[in-house]
């Protein structure tokens, strides 16, 4: 009688791999190694190069983007042209500089944090289909690219529409009570909802729902995109207080540790344009 093991009628044979001796001595000694004397081990591996590039190219290799932003993503904001003494305006109307700044997500305005991580969530579940400069387009170092530009307030809509889109869910989420429940009177939000925060998504959708507000806020959101192209001036006279906070995280933004090596790369890029003419 043959010693392999032979497969039921009608059934594929299921060959179970065995590993070799080596490999299963291998996992023990690695496992004990790593646990009881980490420095050391990692120092031995490090020393060898192809181990090195190995591992390098496996880490990178497996890195994948999920369809959403994270409050610690950077975001890549492109202050172009910029007029300086050192590089004025130039006889075609174009300007000679523009300014880089870089902001992790979690601390912008409440308002363009969720507008950004709205939208970037509609434009990349799957692949961004190309569309207006202010809809979001995917850029070919792969950024997801938003362009503003500081005299046609049009180019704002698409990031108003997606924060209107996270207030209305966040209404629906929250179960938050509509205007018919205290018509004809205006709300004020600190009555109606004890304990909701200012400046906050939970607090303009209540004041959505309750004062039937979509109009103010859609004008007052206008008025707050018009303002970030002040932080091409860097002046403090002229910029509001929100501006002033968010210029103030792009200058942290640019500190460099030993663990950025393997932060991501920018994933979404605003280019703020100014009023055309010098």
């Amino acid at each position: 009688m043959s010693s392999a093991v032979s497969a039921r009628p009608g059934r594929a044979t299921i060959r179970k791999r065995v590993p070799p001796l080596w490999e299963t001595a291998l996992g023990t000694v690695v496992s004990n190694l790593s646990a009881e004397h980490t420095d050391d081990f990692v120092k031995a591996v490090l020393a060898d190069g192809q181990l090195r590039a190995r591992f390098t190219d496996e880490r990178l290799r497996r890195a994948t983007h999920i369809p959403a932003l994270g409050d610690s993503d950077l975001v890549e904001i492109v202050l172009l042209p910029v007029t300086t003494e050192d590089h004025p305006c130039e006889g075609d109307g174009q300007y000679a500089d523009h300014v880089l700044k870089y902001c992790t997500v979690g601390r912008l305005p409440h308002w363009l944090k969720g507008a950004l991580k709205t939208q970037f969530k509609d434009r990349v579940r799957g692949t961004a289909k190309s569309g207006s400069g202010a809809d979001g387009n995917m850029s070919q170092d792969g950024r997801l690219e938003f362009e503003l530009y500081e005299d046609e307030f049009e180019t704002f809509e698409p990031l108003i529409d997606a924060y209107i889109t996270l207030l209305q869910k966040t209404i629906e989420d929250e179960s938050i009570p509509n205007s018919d429940e205290f018509f004809p009177d205006e709300v004020d939000v600190s009555d109606a909802a004890p304990g909701v925060m200012p400046e906050t998504v939970l607090w303009d959708a209540w004041d959505l729902s309750v004062n039937d507000s979509e109009d103010s806020i859609r004008e007052e959101l206008t008025e707050r995109f018009a303002e970030l192209f002040s932080l091409a001036w860097g002046r403090d006279d002229i910029l509001t207080s929100e501006i002033r906070a968010l210029n103030a995280a792009t200058k942290e933004a640019g500190d460099a540790t030993v663990s950025t090596v393997w932060v991501r790369k920018p994933r979404v890029r605003l280019v703020l344009h100014p009023e055309a003419g010098c």
